[in-house]
């Protein structure tokens, strides 16, 4: 199968070829995206973690934001958080099967805040169009850097399928192994094993 790009004026042509038993998987080709970020999202942190139970079996949390998934929108500014954040207030959003079904909150300080808000300034852009993903079981972090002199800033981390950092109107961004690792600092047990690979 061959399909066109443009990319900044340069037309490139990419064979995707499937061998075997990988000839009926899904192969997805992106195309480029805007690297023009957005304003923050604001959004104010919450004093608890939302509620989540358990419904035939599977763990459900109530008001949950899936605006890290695709599809994406080219046209939509990249994810954005500001420098110089006083704290993090973090969300824990359990998965589909976690064998505990709770949500988590947990605050970090100034300097772990830090770390997160500019790993996630510099990752990439999460590509346009379907993508081979492993497993997606829903479980997630939401992030609300708080600043002393201005509103909170809100972002949305999955932590399985096809890692993604994402907000409400905005393209997201590769979860890179940068904010991995600062979001293990802050993980509760039942989240560590995210971070382990």
């Amino acid at each position: 199968m061959i399909k066109v790009v443009t990319t900044g004026g340069l037309r490139v042509g990419a064979a995707l070829v499937a061998l075997g038993a990988a000839a009926s998987a899904q192969v997805g080709f992106a195309a480029a995206t805007s690297t023009a970020h957005g304003a923050p999202v604001l959004r104010a942190a919450p004093a608890h973690a939302p509620a989540a139970s358990e419904h035939n079996g599977t763990c459900v949390v109530s008001k949950r934001d899936d605006s890290a998934s695709p599809p994406q929108s080219p046209d939509d500014p990249l994810v954005w958080l500001r420098a110089e954040p006083s704290s993090v207030v973090a969300i824990w959003l359990p998965g589909l099967n976690a064998k505990k079904c709770v949500a988590r909150r947990t605050v970090s300080g100034a300097t772990l805040a830090a770390r997160i808000a500019a790993a996630v300034r510099h990752a990439g852009a999460f590509p346009n169009g379907a993508l081979p993903c492993p497993y997606d079981d829903g479980t997630a972090v939401q992030l609300y850097l708080r600043y002393p002199d201005r509103p909170d800033e809100y972002a949305l981390v999955t932590l399985s399928g096809c890692r993604a950092v994402g907000a409400p109107a905005r393209h997201s961004r590769w979860s890179t192994a940068r904010l991995q690792h600062a979001l293990s600092k802050a993980a509760p047990k039942a989240w560590a094993r995210y971070f382990a690979s």
